[in-house]
């Protein structure tokens, strides 16, 4: 089973700018503790 991850980051002016996402644009993840190196590195064990 092949597993894709698709990391995508921009720069914004504030932190409260608003930005249109593209639609390839899944849920936003960065305090999600599964996706932390560490824990995607497992899974690939």
């Amino acid at each position: 089973m092949a597993l894709i991850l698709t990391i995508a980051e921009t720069e914004l002016n504030s932190a409260d700018e608003e930005i249109e996402l593209p639609l390839w644009v899944g849920e936003e993840v960065t305090h999600d503790p599964a996706y932390r190196k560490r824990n995607l590195a497992q899974r690939l064990i």
